[in-house]
């Protein structure tokens, strides 16, 4: 995606972690299948919106899958974890 000389560019949120900046780790099929369906959803936008995002689109990938909540900088609360990170916790 190109982008205009003049055109804003918009900021990402800072509660969200960038994939790409894992892009060398994704050697595990998960991650793969996930990018390509936030990929999907997003289309041309930052992100999806919230609405856009079904489990059901992911069935396969929920065991490893956990929702994060940043508290404080360094400090993350899990508020929702598949049962591949419960294993590890």
């Amino acid at each position: 995606m190109t982008s205009k000389p003049n055109a804003p560019r918009l900021a990402p949120p800072t509660n969200v972690v960038s994939i790409f900046d894992h892009r060398a780790e994704l050697r595990f099929p998960a991650i793969a299948q996930t990018e390509a369906y936030w990929e999907a959803l997003r289309g041309t936008r930052l992100m999806p919106d919230r609405a856009d995002v079904n489990p059901r689109g992911i069935e396969n990938l929920l065991e490893y899958a956990f929702i994060g909540e940043r508290i404080a900088p360094g400090l993350v609360r899990l508020r929702l974890a598949g049962m591949h990170m419960s294993d590890l916790i």
